[in-house]
């Protein structure tokens, strides 16, 4: 995994962590993989539950119960999938719940030669109680372990 880059960013004036790192698959097969609400929810462990509520083409609205270390939350997340030349985005907002405000993304670009670089963000703005720094310092640390999932994930799926 040496090529995992982990920072932190700001967007929309929420700050959250990003994280950068390449797989040795397809756009296809990892883009699929992550649009799979079912197979989705199995790469993350802090997932309680996971229901689609609504799903057209390349929108999904789940509801999401989470386990956030400092509490357990639910909220609803609309994703969208968009479909670029090289790459594919899963996008996503919150449209309700324990928090206030989730956005984030699941960027996938081919590399050429059957690879893809992934670049994953996450934007949290918890409320006044919880402070996101605590929020992206639990994050940074979990976020080596969901590649590590992600990458098994998608080696288990190619084969």
């Amino acid at each position: 995994m040496s090529d995992l880059k982990i920072e932190e960013v700001s967007k929309r004036g929420i700050k959250g962590v990003r994280a950068t790192f390449s797989l040795q698959h397809p756009v296809d097969l990892v883009s699929n993989l992550m649009w799979d609400v079912d197979q989705f929810a199995k790469l993350f462990p802090d997932i309680k539950e996971l229901k689609l509520i609504s799903s057209q083409e390349n929108s999904q609205d789940v509801h999401y119960r989470i386990d956030a270390v400092y509490k357990e939350v639910q909220y609803t997340l609309r994703r969208v999938r968009i479909q670029r030349d090289n790459g594919a985005d899963i996008e996503w907002t919150m449209l309700k719940g324990d928090l206030r405000n989730i956005i984030g993304a699941w960027r996938i670009t081919s590399s050429g030669d059957e690879t893809c670089g992934v670049v994953y963000e996450s934007y949290v703005d918890a409320s006044v109680l919880v402070p996101t720094s605590m929020i992206r310092k639990v994050a940074k640390t979990k976020i080596r372990e969901m590649v590590d999932r992600v990458r098994r994930a998608t080696d288990a799926a190619a084969s």
